[in-house]
């Protein structure tokens, strides 16, 4: 299974109130349907417009950091995804460091903006620093979850988050759970394989996650905010000999920079945090499949 990530061209965002950068916000779109937007800079609505990403499909927002270039978009986006979505049954997922719902609270109450009937479920990261934990799953098709991992460290006196995406296949049965429950071959076992909760004849419900065996993940993916390598390979130690794709902010484009010699077959996908005055190689919308 492939994924695409689609990184705006030349599109500027402001950082404070003397710098303009590129706009950091990426698109991963699983498996060419669903979509995950990495951060949410200012331009971020026109970078969908532009390239007809469908906000529709937008199912998770994850924020690294709460800095201009990451978050001056978002109230913007979320009242258009209102606008946009034709179900509004479907949830919204915005993850963030500490502090993203007071944002996004007092921006939207300040402008009169109403999007109380857009399903967002907002997940604040209230971890220790240096502290992980799985924070999300979302099923992107009938057989396909992606695991949400967030680690925490702190840099210049501000929260910054490594989000680790672990895709794993649709869970099978643990027969010897079932066997446990008293669950035996036949249409209980299928209905449970199919996703579906069944009542035995003693009256026991048992449930599809009763009886389903650990994910087995088949494809990580790392998204982690500037800092140094080192520092980022030590925080998801565990992953770094299967690690799949690497997306990463720098203020610079040589890889080698970014990622230790170790780790050089890991593929990296650099994210200019570059002043606007620097090219970066391509006016058109980068397009990188992982």
């Amino acid at each position: 299974m492939k994924h695409e990530v689609l990184q705006s061209g030349v599109t500027v965002v402001i950082e404070s109130a003397a710098t303009l950068v590129h706009n950091t916000s990426i698109v991963i779109r699983l498996n060419g349907s669903r979509i995950w937007l990495i951060n949410c800079g200012d331009g971020t609505q026109s970078f969908f417009l532009n390239n007809r990403i469908n906000f529709g499909r937008v199912d998770v927002i994850i924020i690294t950091e709460l800095t201009g270039s990451h978050i001056f978009g978002l109230p913007a986006f979320l009242a258009m995804l209102l606008y946009k979505k034709k179900d509004l049954t479907e949830q919204v997922t915005l993850v963030g460091p500490r502090g993203i719902q007071k944002y996004v609270d007092s921006v939207l109450k300040i402008t009169d903006t109403f999007i109380s009937k857009l399903n967002l479920n907002i997940i604040e990261i209230e971890l220790d620093h240096n502290a992980q934990q799985e924070v999300h799953c979302h099923a992107f098709d009938k057989r396909h979850s992606m695991h949400l991992w967030a680690h925490t460290f702190e840099q210049q006196k501000r929260q910054r988050v490594i989000f680790v995406l672990r895709q794993s296949g649709k869970p099978g049965i643990d027969r010897e759970k079932a066997a446990q429950l008293g669950v035996t071959e036949g249409a209980h076992f299928k209905a449970l394989t199919n996703g579906d909760a069944v009542t035995l004849n003693t009256g026991v419900v048992v449930t599809p996650e009763d009886v389903a065996r650990p994910p087995t993940f088949d494809k990580n993916i790392i998204i982690a905010p500037r800092c140094a390598p080192d520092q980022l390979f030590n925080t998801v130690e565990e992953y770094t000999m299967t690690i799949d794709a690497l997306l990463i902010e720098s203020d610079t484009l040589e890889t080698e920079k970014v990622v230790p010699k170790e780790h050089t077959n890991v593929k990296t996908i650099i994210v200019p945090y570059i002043p606007y005055d620097q090219e970066f190689g391509t006016h058109t919308t980068k397009i990188t499949t992982i």
